[in-house]
């Protein structure tokens, strides 16, 4: 039984401006228009700040032996997304907080690579799904719901090492990487941005048999 917590390596600033749309276009007189059509219009003095925080898990497995060296695991896993948007209209500045909130269950393959009285050494391959429960948006002070993320889907990889405090707990780390695959929502978050993270996870181990 696995109680933990990880977080993810990565945190993303985007700043943009902002193109016209088409409905702005069509206020221009054909001079403009042609110029348009070349390449992107974009707003004067008016662009987007973006920037995403590490993302925040916290979980509880049971991982349950099939041989001396393999392993399957699974559970429940909770993750916090923050991100921070803000819009800048010439001097007028409005800033946006967004958090998602996901809970998850991963299932993962397990390989002991070496394993001593003390310490143990292994390898964990799998994936995960999680499921967007919460979304909502401040601005200026004042909070709203959001339309939900879909389904996040992902494929992780990580090296582990344990130290076994006595027989029946221990401690463990494992830093690993992580890819988030589209999933073709318009909500904005770190998994879209950069899909592949590297983590680090670490807890404690109970130990049952």
């Amino acid at each position: 039984v696995n109680l933990y917590a990880s977080n993810v390596f990565v945190e993303q600033d985007n700043s943009n401006g902002v193109m016209m749309s088409d409905d702005l276009r069509h206020k221009y007189d054909n001079t403009m228009m042609a110029s348009a059509k070349r390449s992107p219009v974009f707003l004067t003095d008016y662009k987007e700040e973006t920037h995403h925080h590490q993302p925040m898990s916290f979980g509880l497995t049971v991982r349950y032996g099939l041989s001396r060296h393999f392993s399957l695991s699974s559970g429940v896993v909770y993750t916090r997304v923050n991100s921070d948007f803000v819009h800048i209209i010439g001097t007028n500045r409005t800033e946006s907080q967004q958090a998602l909130q996901y809970v998850g269950v991963p299932l993962n393959i397990n390989y002991q690579v070496w394993g001593g009285k003390r310490w143990n050494a292994y390898l964990s391959a799998g994936g995960e799904g999680d499921v967007n429960v919460r979304a909502k948006v401040s601005t200026q002070g004042t909070s709203h719901k959001i339309d939900k993320d879909r389904m996040q889907w992902s494929a992780t990889g990580a090296v582990g090492l344990q130290y076994n405090v006595i027989p029946q707990l221990g401690i463990y780390i494992e830093p690993g990487a992580r890819y988030y695959f589209d999933n073709g929502s318009d909500v904005e978050n770190i998994f879209k941005e950069k899909p592949l993270n590297f983590s680090l996870q670490f807890g404690v181990r109970l130990n049952v048999k």
